[in-house]
């Protein structure tokens, strides 16, 4: 199989078996051929010197976001499948590469969607019957362009492809699509961890995490994740049926009715390996935590 992509939830790919939890529906007659490689987002650093020292210092501020580019091809395609590509590459969402399912980039198209037409040999190897290939790849044979259906070794045989008619005077339409990516990684699907009692947590990305926490009680409730008293968190006034939500990321609290809240305490981040959940002697009843895990 092709690799592909899935942006907000619609894939590049007509293959079965992608999980229904990370895509909903699917572009027809349209694929991949040039697959990104993954990257890691660069550190920013303000630059100082001193009079005196050798050198400068640097203090860090953090990572940058950076682009990961796509090239599509439009095979058998109508006259309404380039204005469905145009609609599916635009905005924010989650964008997952093939070769892992399980985690995705927050990202944004910002530019433009370049429309170009390519010529057939450009993006499909001529037939070798030495080579062999397997369902998804595609070849030019005798001057058409065929995708294999069935896996093949040896001479030709039409059984085990299927011939593409997107060709107009041996061109193809193909798009240029540029995703401006978060500097991390996160879960495809989000964890979801709950506690009615103290417990731990643990951190398994390779970045500490800012949590969405659920907080569920009546009256005073009080918590601490970790095993410090940087996040000892208290919340006055909670109503047992408007439960608060802690964004770390977004440094905000709310109720589930849309209401700003007040908190004493530092936003918790969750630190690489074991946190600990240490529950007050107040009104909590629940926490439930969206760990919000991240990889650089």
């Amino acid at each position: 199989m092709i690799g592909y992509v899935i942006f907000r939830g619609i894939s590049t790919s007509t293959e079965r078996g992608i999980p229904a939890n990370i895509c909903s529906g699917k572009l027809e007659n349209v694929y991949v051929s040039k697959m990104p490689g993954h990257k890691k987002a660069a550190q920013r650093f303000a630059e100082y010197y001193v009079k005196g020292r050798h050198g400068a210092l640097h203090v860090d501020e953090g990572y940058s976001n950076f682009d990961i580019e796509i090239m599509l091809v439009l095979n058998n395609a109508d006259a309404n499948t380039r204005q469905i590509v145009n609609a599916w590459a635009d905005g924010t969402g989650k964008l997952i590469i093939s070769d892992d399912l399980t985690r995705c980039y927050r990202a944004t198209v910002e530019g433009e969607v370049r429309w170009t037409r390519m010529a057939a040999d450009e993006f499909a190897e001529t037939f070798d019957p030495s080579e062999s290939y397997v369902v998804g790849d595609f070849v030019n044979y005798d001057g058409n362009f065929y995708k294999f259906i069935h896996n093949h070794s040896g001479a030709w045989n039409v059984a085990d492809v299927d011939r593409q008619y997107a060709m107009i005077n041996g061109l193809f339409d193909t798009a240029r699509i540029t995703f401006n990516c978060q500097p991390f990684m996160y879960e495809s699907v989000e964890s979801v961890v709950e506690f009615t009692q103290g417990g731990t947590i643990t951190n398994p990305a390779s970045f500490e995490s800012q949590p969405m926490i659920k907080v569920e009680g009546e009256g005073v409730c009080d918590f601490r994740i970790g095993e410090t008293e940087e996040y000892y968190i208290i919340l006055n006034d909670v109503n047992p049926n408007d439960p608060v939500y802690i964004d770390s990321e977004a440094g905000y609290v709310y109720t589930a009715g849309g209401t700003a809240k007040e908190m004493i305490g530092n936003f918790p981040e969750l630190h690489l390996g074991q946190n600990s959940v240490v529950f007050g002697q107040n009104g909590l009843t629940k926490l439930t935590i969206t760990p919000r895990w991240r990889w650089i």
